[in-house]
């Protein structure tokens, strides 16, 4: 960024200096002034052309960073804040464009003391599932045993809505944060 505000100065400083001294020249009708003058903004024009360079590979390495898809260490704090030692995401699928893509769904190994912080943050409503053996999806709480623990809360009223489907033993946990 520095480089772009310093070639942009130096670009500005040779144009004024080219045009002063062409002005300069003409005025007085002096040839040997109006040769730098040339140069200088041929030099400043040539400087214009490397910011321009850089400022567009600098927007589009911002712009390739913010959509590339956040890791799902990311996500989960993101979602619940700093998580404890005991976390690690095995499986994540970002929701990338809202309202196109369905919800944020995160495959968790965790602790009982984490899944007590995650329960503690909002209002859950709790229900003991058993689990469907027919799925095929990877998100599937059959995963997670025979039966499992479902918690679910509204984040913000008709709009956000999490799931989560927990491990009997608070070992394991599915995550389901849909937008509406």
């Amino acid at each position: 960024m520095t480089s772009i505000l310093l070639g942009s100065i130096v670009a500005v400083a040779l144009a004024s200096t080219g045009l002063g001294l062409l002005l300069v020249g003409y005025r007085r009708r002096a040839a040997w002034l109006l040769i730098p003058g040339v140069l200088c903004l041929m030099a400043s024009t040539v400087c214009a052309g490397v910011v321009v360079v850089k400022a567009v590979e600098h927007t589009a390495e911002r712009t390739r960073d913010a959509l590339a898809p956040r890791p799902g260490a990311g996500i989960y704090a993101a979602l619940f804040g700093k998580p404890e030692a005991c976390v690690q995401v095995i499986d994540a699928q970002d929701q990338l464009i809202p309202k196109l893509d369905p919800a944020i769904r995160l495959r968790v190994n965790t602790c009982p003391a984490e899944v007590r912080r995650v329960l503690r943050q909002y209002t859950y409503e709790l229900k003991m599932e058993a689990a469907d053996q027919d799925s095929t999806d990877r998100f599937a709480a059959h995963t997670l045993g025979d039966s499992v623990l479902s918690f679910t809360t509204t984040i913000v009223e008709g709009r956000n809505r999490r799931s989560l489907k927990i491990s009997r033993d608070s070992t394991r946990m599915i995550v389901v944060d849909a937008a509406d």
